[in-house]
């Protein structure tokens, strides 16, 4: 288990979109993401503190300003972030708020400084509100429950630098049924008052300021049956990536984690950094019988490594404590800290395995995979582990930040009992009986996918089987037909140039039609 860390300010990044997050890189337009609400198996403490399973959620920024308003001088005006999952009790919410003054003394409460969230219960994309289907609720800063104009039981947090607000929303509530695959719309809006009036609105979605009046102007979200926990899954792989610092379809069956804390201990503070460009993290850890693997990708606005001690470098660090046992001191053979500095080749002089290094627009990406002899504990599934990853980051003369998946203390290199939890699991498919009783649809595999998945099907006698695939609108973009006797569709979404996004596809055979849902994610 890891750690709670209370009164820290966190940071993160959206699942596909790196998004750099200042003044002077606002956004105004549509962001065209799928959300996607990952199911927990943890139900978190409502109590405006992160509990560890939401450290193992990716935070979604809110990188629009609304046109309204002329964007802050500076990111510590106004920025944030939030994470959300489910279960079958409830939706949970968990924002996170840069913000250099906090007033709540506007007798409009849509004046003060709020939450606002927004749900369109079936994603009918319908112009104007219906009742029992499209809802707006603002909470604002300090309130308790029941709030005039929200649902749920929230608690309220204040950081060094603005504030954090957990909410847990029964299922009762919530307008639509808590079933993983449903797909909902589904915005969110921080308002910032300063002075005497509101002077900006942060938003997730789209840069206008209709969304009290307009749904279609949300965004779209799905309920996943990915589970997470306050232990992190690394999942198993049938498929070996190329190790050459690129990103490719063998690693998106790993979960993208996100930085979620600086070391607070040391180096600049957050007011003083230009923005998130200066460091931001995501990585994703999987493997197999011969392997760890491990993709780092890094914001960062300045790479150096001209120091001549190999820490105070752009790198990155992970950590294994492999019987988990938390140790508060090192033991030989069991705890390590391997170091990579940008740009070395193995072998590496602190660390171990084979990587490489991609430089990126906004940074760098960094892939490695550990062979199973070098790995400090056996490569089986369930095995239980402590694990951290760390980012040094060099500006000018030293390493002014260090960025963190668990632990906001620069202690981690002496003691194992700061790290976080992780676990080895078998991710599989379901598969049907041999010969079923009626028409059975498999959930295509990969899904997430780009641009290539699997879709199976047994039936209960050879039939020739017709696939349809259609956008949100219902328009239908792709059809396939098979063969008697055949039982899969290779589906290439290249082939009929389609975006990202989620699409509904239905296999027909005889008189039985068979309907689910995937996710392209270029």
């Amino acid at each position: 288990m890891m750690r709670e860390i209370s009164k820290v300010v966190v940071w993160t990044v959206c699942l596909s979109l790196m998004c750099v997050l200042s003044a002077s890189a606002a956004v105004s337009t549509i962001i065209d993401t799928i959300l996607q609400v990952p199911m927990t198996t943890v139900a978190p403490e409502i109590d405006g503190e992160m509990d560890d399973v939401w450290m193992n959620i990716t935070r979604t920024p809110m990188p629009i300003y609304c046109t309204d308003n002329d964007p802050p001088e500076v990111w510590t005006d106004i920025s944030s972030w939030f994470r959300v999952m489910w279960d079958e009790d409830a939706y949970y919410f968990f924002g996170h708020v840069l913000d250099d003054e906090i007033l709540t003394d506007s007798p409009n409460d849509y004046e003060n400084d709020s939450w606002e969230i927004y749900f369109d219960a079936d994603k009918l994309s319908e112009t104007t509100y219906v009742d029992g289907n499209d809802f707006q609720w603002r909470y604002v800063y300090g309130e308790a429950p029941p709030y005039p104009a929200g649902l749920g039981a929230g608690e309220w947090m204040e950081t060094d630098y603005g504030y954090e607000f957990e909410l847990k929303i029964d299922a009762a509530d919530v307008p639509f049924a808590l079933e993983a695959d449903h797909i909902f719309g589904w915005e969110a809006q921080v308002n910032d008052r300063d002075g005497t009036e509101r002077e900006n609105m942060t938003k997730w979605h789209e840069p206008s300021n209709d969304s009290w009046l307009n749904p279609s102007t949300f965004g779209t979200a799905i309920l996943t049956d990915r589970q997470v926990s306050d232990i992190l899954d690394v999942p198993m792989t049938t498929v070996a990536p190329e190790i050459d610092g690129e990103m490719e379809n063998a690693w998106l069956i790993a979960p993208e984690v996100s930085m979620n804390t600086y070391v607070t201990t040391e180096g600049v503070q957050v007011p003083d950094m230009t923005g998130q460009g200066d460091l931001d993290f995501t990585f994703r850890t999987m493997w197999d019988d011969d392997g760890f693997y491990f993709f780092g990708s890094v914001i960062d606005d300045i790479i150096s490594t001209d120091s001549p001690n190999d820490y105070e470098n752009d790198s990155f660090e992970i950590y294994f404590d492999a019987d988990n046992l938390d140790e508060t001191t090192y033991v030989d053979g069991n705890d390590f800290q391997w170091r990579y500095v940008y740009g070395e080749a193995p072998p590496y002089p602190a660390g171990t395995g084979t990587g490489e290094w991609m430089e990126t627009d906004d940074g760098y990406d960094f892939e490695l995979m550990i062979a199973a002899a070098d790995v400090p504990f056996a490569l089986e599934t369930d095995h239980i582990f402590g694990w951290e990853v760390q980012v040094n980051d060099r500006e000018n003369t030293a390493r002014e930040h260090m960025g963190k998946y668990c632990n906001p203390t620069n202690d981690s290199w002496l003691n194992p009992s700061l790290f976080g939890t992780a676990q080895l699991v078998l991710i599989t498919s379901v598969k049907p009986s041999a010969i079923p009783s009626s028409h059975v649809l498999v959930k295509n595999y990969p899904n997430p996918f780009n641009p290539q998945t699997t879709i199976e099907y047994q039936l209960s006698k050879p039939a020739k089987a017709t696939l349809s695939v259609y956008n949100l609108m219902g328009e239908k973009v792709a059809t396939m037909v098979n063969k008697a006797g055949e039982n899969q569709f290779k589906f290439d979404s290249g082939a009929y140039e389609l975006p990202s996004g989620v699409y509904i596809y239905q296999v027909a055979a005889g008189n039985e039609i068979l309907t689910n849902k995937m996710m392209l994610l270029k």
